[in-house]
C-alpha cells in the first residue's frame, strides 16, 4: 500500500520497501553522502523540479530538472 502525503509544492509516497519518495517544485537544502546516492556528495541547494528516493541507506535521484548549487564546494 502507498501513503501520500501532498502539499502545494511537494508530495511523499511512503512505499512498501520502507522508501519515500519526494517530489518536490521548488528551492530544496538537500545532503548526499558519498557512495550512498547516484549524485555527487555534498550539500546542495537544488531548485527546479525534482524526484529523490529517501531510504535509510541512500538517495536516489530519479528526476532532476533544475539548477543545483554545491554549498560545500562554495565554502571550501
Amino acid at each position: 500500500m502507498r501513503v501520500r502525503a501532498k502539499t502545494r509544492n511537494s508530495c511523499l509516497t511512503y512505499r512498501p520497501d520502507d522508501v519515500v519518495t519526494w517530489d518536490w517544485r521548488g528551492l530544496v537544502l538537500i545532503g548526499f553522502g558519498p557512495g550512498e546516492s547516484n549524485h555527487d556528495p555534498g550539500l546542495y541547494l537544488l531548485t527546479g523540479e525534482y524526484a529523490v528516493d529517501i531510504a535509510d541507506d541512500h538517495r536516489w535521484v530519479r528526476r532532476a530538472h533544475g539548477a543545483e548549487r554545491d554549498l560545500c564546494a562554495e565554502l571550501s
